[in-house]
């Protein structure tokens, strides 16, 4: 979705993906080793949104830009991982594992950019960019052992592998391109960045 005029523009697009019981399924142990037990790797569910939108202006003259980029975006991603495998045996008896994992991870960013004719023969480009995620998770694991006294015997886990955690990315940058001939330019540039990881209160972590 876009509009159009002679040096301005702005548009917008939306994308989904979406899926369910996809992954590599069922491994049979015939095929590596007839002695191993099955294992089972699965996505119960995936989907995916994005959305973007941006804007450009051309032949803008002013004293700072001549021309002007800005994107913004957001987008989430939730999915379930599911992992299984056996029975196999152990010692008097048998076990079993199996292991649902879930992840929602959420994601803004944007970007400006600007550039400049500062002289005929320079064109300095500028500007900055940002990013922020946040990931949440949660594992919740069962193992089944037969012939380990009562049977069968359940084990539940529910530990998250990984912490809640939020990431920032922030950036800026600065960019001469000199033109010193028909064959021959120059370019030089330099780039600020400064990025932030941090975990939060997890329930089931330390």
């Amino acid at each position: 979705l876009g509009h159009e005029t002679a040096n301005r523009s702005v548009w917008g697009k939306f994308e989904r993906y979406d899926a369910e019981d996809s992954g590599f399924g069922s491994v049979d142990p015939a095929a590596y080793d007839p002695t191993g037990s099955e294992i089972r790797i699965t996505y119960p569910m995936q989907t995916f949104n994005k959305f973007s939108a941006g804007y450009r202006a051309d032949d803008l003259g002013t004293a700072i830009a001549d021309q002007v980029e800005i994107l913004g975006y957001g987008q989430n991603n939730e999915r379930q991982l599911q992992f299984g495998i056996g029975p196999f045996p152990a010692g008097p008896g048998t076990i079993e594992i199996e292991t649902l994992n879930e992840t929602h991870i959420r994601t803004y960013g944007g970007r400006a950019e600007a550039r400049k004719l500062a002289a005929p023969s320079v064109l300095l480009t500028y500007g900055f960019d940002v990013w922020r995620e946040r990931a949440i998770g949660t594992d919740d694991g069962l193992t089944t052992m037969i012939g380990f006294g009562p049977s069968p015997l359940e084990i539940v886990d529910d530990r998250p592998q990984l912490p809640t955690a939020n990431f920032l990315s922030l950036g800026a940058f600065l960019q001469s391109e000199i033109d010193a001939g028909d064959r021959v330019s120059f370019v030089a540039g330099a780039r600020y960045q400064r990025v932030n990881a941090k975990t939060f209160e997890t329930p089931g972590l330390e």
